[in-house]
């Protein structure tokens, strides 16, 4: 009797750890999908603020980097928010170079997208397009380019 004792004990113990593991995963998983949510629902709200401003003022970005005397930029981001930046700037004086993105390769816009660690040209300001962090990524650009930097969050 014994035996089976010790069988059944090892058995239901072995249950009970994957439950947990199981428990675990959902949780993490949960709470990514929730961070998500939250990073998709911020980036709604903001789109909704920046349209909302360019019906008052429809060039306002372009003004502003244009009194700072930038022509050339780069955005930092190829998300969603980086593909309708560089569309603010078509028929505009400011030329976009190319995206930088860490993880995409590509943004369905004819210019170049490529990682930080590898620019292709100068450019005269990086403007970051993510929201998510954008202060830290701002400083963290800044110090590995050492060209100026400005949250896309300011310019609107």
């Amino acid at each position: 009797m014994k035996k089976w004792q010790h069988f059944w004990g090892i058995v239901l113990g072995s249950c009970v750890f994957v439950l947990a593991v199981c428990v675990d995963m959902l949780y993490s998983f949960a709470k990514n999908e929730s961070m998500q949510h939250g990073k998709m629902y911020r980036n709604y709200m903001f789109l909704d603020e920046w349209m909302n401003k360019k019906r008052v003022d429809p060039d306002k970005i372009v003004r502003t980097l244009e009194g700072l005397n930038y022509k050339k930029i780069a955005i930092y981001g190829a998300g969603y928010l980086g593909c309708q930046l560089y569309r603010e700037f078509q028929d505009s004086p400011i030329h976009v170079e190319y995206m930088i993105d860490n993880y995409r390769r590509e943004s369905g816009l004819p210019i170049p997208v490529c990682p930080l660690q590898d620019l292709p040209k100068p450019v005269d300001a990086i403007i970051i397009s993510v929201l998510h962090e954008g202060k830290k990524i701002e400083e963290d650009v800044r110090i590995q380019t050492g060209v100026d930097t400005k949250l896309l969050e300011d310019l609107i």
